[in-house]
């Protein structure tokens, strides 16, 4: 019995839930005609083609979102293009863009490009105007590939010498390549040095600072010494010039007056 009542309830649950739906329905007339047009039939209404429907707006409306659909693409539609037509032209450019991206992959594997990383959803989900871009990028840099040549043959150099461990690190930025060439530098610096002082051992115990206080001294050293010399040229010159008395000079200048 009490089995029984359950049940009664249950059903009673359903119809109750039914009639709530039936009852919505019917106040949503207004707004199936505005979603779905044509395609809204009440409780006719095949639910298979609303979600059909639905899917199809959500696309449309990513469509409109992407700028796939533009103005021009309803005036198309607005002038009532053959269908014929346009399935030709659409499977047109559905073959064109197959062809070009197969030499669009034959171009990247040949350059090394990585397309997991320029294009992570796929080249085929990729945007025209993006591969579009790649390939204008390419082109405009044909020029550097004589400095990529270069640097490769720079960097297989390195690999084959003491310096290939950081090698990776200078490729993956971790190491600042304006931090690795004053290092490379003082270390070059260093070995020359050591080589130097190893050739000449007393270079080891000069002092820049103290040999520089040597030359400072020298110098002014050097400086008095040739004033003192000026002195002794000035005073010696003196010495030497011819004595004239104050009567001589008297009688040079009247004669040369006469003159």
């Amino acid at each position: 019995m009490p089995f029984r009542d359950s049940k009664i309830l249950l059903d009673l649950a359903g119809i109750f839930e039914y009639k709530t739906l039936r009852l919505e329905l019917e106040n949503s007339s207004a707004e199936g005609e505005k979603y779905f047009g044509n395609y809204w039939k009440g409780f006719e209404s095949d639910p298979d083609l609303l979600e059909e429907c639905i899917q199809w707006i959500i696309l449309f409306r990513q469509y409109l979102k992407e700028g796939t659909l533009t103005d021009r693409s309803f005036r198309l539609i607005g002038l009532e293009i053959d269908s014929e037509a346009l399935e030709s032209a659409v499977s047109h450019v559905l073959d064109a863009t197959q062809e070009f991206l197969k030499a669009f992959k034959r171009v990247g594997l040949r350059i090394g490009a990585d397309f997991g990383k320029m294009c992570p959803e796929g080249l085929e989900a990729a945007k025209l105007n993006s591969l579009k871009n790649l390939v204008t990028c390419w082109k405009n840099e044909t020029s550097s590939l004589v400095l990529w040549s270069q640097y490769l043959g720079y960097r297989q150099a390195g690999l084959e010498t003491k310096a290939a461990p950081i090698m990776e690190d200078l490729e993956s930025g971790k190491l600042a390549v304006c931090d690795a060439i004053p290092a490379f530098e003082g270390n070059h610096a260093e070995i020359l040095l050591n080589r130097t002082f190893r050739k000449r051992p007393a270079l080891s115990t000069f002092i820049r600072e103290l040999h520089e206080g040597k030359l400072g001294k020298f110098r002014k050293l050097d400086k008095k010494v040739l004033m003192e010399n000026r002195k002794r040229i000035v005073c010696s010159a003196y010495k030497e010039t011819p004595k004239i008395s104050f009567r001589s000079l008297k009688i040079f200048r009247g004669g040369h007056s006469a003159q």
